[in-house]
């Protein structure tokens, strides 16, 4: 983001409730259309690198195993885009707090900060 004196300005971070509430509705609907363009077309309108950021970001713990079940992923392909996502930062595991033995798949908060901000208008 810019300021008009052409200096770059800090992200902004949403505090909002309201923003955040028209947000995560934006997200469940492109997941939603998603889903309905697969099950009636047979093809995706996100890229399973996208889908996979914006199951991670509306949901409170996206286990792995939940997410390589949802991706239509081999498992080969499935762990290859989730190590293609972490070595670039865009996401990285943390332990589900439900289930000691799991992982869940938590996005890079400069990324959530950045959806928010450009799709909070």
């Amino acid at each position: 983001m810019k300021k008009s004196d052409g200096q770059q300005a800090p992200p902004m971070r949403v505090a909002d409730a309201a923003v955040r509430r028209r947000v995560q509705h934006t997200l469940y609907k492109l997941l939603e259309l998603d889903s309905d363009m697969r099950a009636e077309f047979g093809s995706s309108l996100l890229s399973h690198d996208f889908r996979l950021i914006l199951q991670a970001t509306v949901s409170e713990s996206l286990i792995v195993k939940d997410a390589s079940a949802s991706s239509l992923l081999s498992g080969r392909a499935f762990h290859q885009l989730l190590k293609r996502l972490e070595t670039v930062g865009l996401i990285r595991f943390e332990l589900n707090a439900h289930d000691r033995r799991s992982k869940s798949i938590a996005v890079d908060e400069g990324l959530v900060a950045h959806l928010y901000d450009n799709l909070g208008d």
